[in-house]
């Protein structure tokens, strides 16, 4: 979702928040001021300061001859520096081998939907030992992917169709 934001800098002005420039990737505001001159800005230090901070994360700050404030914002090198990679890491679940203590082969996109076609979403649960709103974030994730749109439903009970489709990701 790329877009602009043309405006002015007003200190009573409340639709310059985050949810309204949420989604963009260039952000033009004329400033309101006009005693100094662009020039003059960019050689502030409190402007060099945020200029640093900010192409850090990727954005790209700059000040025209018509005291014009540009922000260009580059969402990879955002999303990698800001957001850190944070958050809990995707819970892979893994069949249990009776034959050899120590395969660890993962449930695929076609061994859950084999399971689906058998038992209920609370059997397939236990058998995951997954908790019920992981167990529902992966099966979304299953239900909207294309190897399942891909799916002949016909066939959802044939597990060698199950696994030649491709995009049979770990569930």
């Amino acid at each position: 979702m790329a877009g602009s934001y043309k405006g002015k800098i007003n200190q009573t002005d409340s639709s310059l928040t985050y949810e309204a420039l949420k989604g963009y990737r260039h952000l033009n505001l004329k400033l309101a001021s006009s005693d100094n001159s662009a020039e003059d800005l960019k050689q502030n230090p409190d402007f060099l300061f945020f200029h640093d901070i900010l192409s850090g994360l990727g954005i790209d700050m700059q000040v025209s001859s018509d005291n014009c404030l540009s922000l260009n914002m580059n969402p990879d090198v955002f999303n990698v520096k800001a957001k850190r990679n944070a958050g809990a890491k995707r819970k892979l679940v893994y069949q249990e081998n009776n034959d050899s203590p120590y395969s660890f082969n993962q449930y695929r996109f076609s061994d859950i939907v084999y399971m689906l076609q058998e038992s209920s979403d609370t059997d397939i649960m236990e058998v995951l030992n997954m908790k019920r709103a992981t167990y529902y974030r992966h099966k979304n994730r299953l239900m909207n992917s294309t190897y399942y749109n891909k799916l002949d439903k016909a066939r959802l009970s044939d597990m060698s169709y199950l696994k030649s489709v491709p995009g049979d990701f770990s569930f």
